[in-house]
């Protein structure tokens, strides 16, 4: 008696609601991600693997070259953010490193990375097969190209421009 009625502004729970599902990070982008955890990961990077491109590409790029600049001195993810404000790089970076807080403590970056390497170099042994093989159906191939298009379907890496040199 005498209460007087109060309407809810409590909105519905968020998990009643269905989330949109998110796609999985490119692997780019997975990489600028473990990179800005630990830049010293990318002290051994082998650049050939990267294929130029997208801007997260572009900004893959440009972190390896600041870690490969950096020699034995330590880079910290703050350095590295640092480094690139005031650059085109600057809100990729950022936007990156807001992604990392939302991993789980236990997550493991040295083995991410690996990873993340693995089908780096399987993405590129693939690239490089379809190449040859389109370049078999206009020209023909050399025989160093027969050989290396044997060895990449048995699951061999790609022949770098300076491996091919050393061959010949």
């Amino acid at each position: 008696e005498g209460l007087i009625p109060v309407k809810s502004t409590v909105k519905p729970a968020a998990a009643a609601r269905p989330r949109p599902s998110r796609k999985p990070p490119s692997l780019a982008r997975k990489l600028l991600q473990l990179l800005l955890v630990q830049p010293e990961l990318g002290a051994e990077f082998d650049m050939s693997l990267l294929d130029e491109g997208s801007e997260e590409l572009k900004t893959l790029s440009a972190l390896l070259g600041l870690v490969a600049a950096s020699h034995s001195q330590p880079t910290t993810t703050v350095a590295v953010l640092e480094r690139f404000r005031g650059t085109p790089h600057e809100a990729l970076l950022s936007e990156v490193s807001g992604e990392i807080l939302q991993w789980d403590v236990e997550f493991e970056v040295v083995e991410e990375f690996a990873g993340a390497l693995e089908q780096l170099k399987k993405s590129g042994r693939q690239r490089r097969i379809e190449s040859l093989l389109a370049l078999s159906r206009v020209q023909g191939l050399s025989p160093e190209e027969k050989q290396e298009l044997q060895r990449l379907l048995q699951g061999g890496s790609a022949s770098t421009k300076s491996d091919q040199s050393t061959q010949k």
